[in-house]
């Protein structure tokens, strides 16, 4: 088994397969942050599997919130709150998609694919209402090229 190379903390959001969702992406030092942009995560056994994914976004509830971050600074997430009432929080992209007026939270996804030339991905789309005021539009998975990059958000199971 790979070891991750940070202290990472995780939430049980109560799902049936005992998966338990890392509360930051990869490299972020708050909620709101991105982390690290990656091509290929250094930690493959501990990326989330499509069916993994499949079931957050069937068993959990989604809304958009703004996070405050130092100063007056807010953050677009998307807050993912499991049937126990725990959540965490996925960080808006700092790139904003021109071509769908909003906001792309893209994670890579594990599996056999990863190691080649496509890999999937779980993909938040957030669309702007108004300056600063965003709607969640679109949740899917999806399969990119590897040469992507993309945030990176750990899981593992229940011990």
């Amino acid at each position: 088994m790979e070891e991750m190379k940070e202290d990472i903390e995780f939430v049980d959001l109560g799902l049936p397969s005992g998966t338990l969702w890392a509360t930051k992406n990869v490299g972020a030092q708050e909620v709101y942050s991105c982390g690290e942009l990656m091509r290929k995560p250094q930690c493959e056994e501990y990326l989330p599997t499509y069916e993994q994914c499949k079931e957050l976004i069937e068993q959990c509830d989604f809304s958009i919130v703004m996070i405050q971050g130092e100063g007056d600074m807010m953050y677009p997430c998307v807050r993912v709150e499991g049937s126990n009432g725990n959540c965490v929080f996925f960080p808006g992209s700092s790139q904003l998609d021109e071509a769908m007026n909003g906001l792309a939270v893209s994670v890579w996804c594990g599996g056999n694919k990863l190691d080649g030339k496509w890999a999937f991905f779980m993909l938040f789309h957030l669309s702007q209402l108004i300056l600063g005021f965003y709607e969640l539009t679109n949740i899917t998975i999806g399969m990119s090229a590897t040469d992507t990059l993309k945030m990176v958000r750990y899981v593992k199971k229940l011990e």
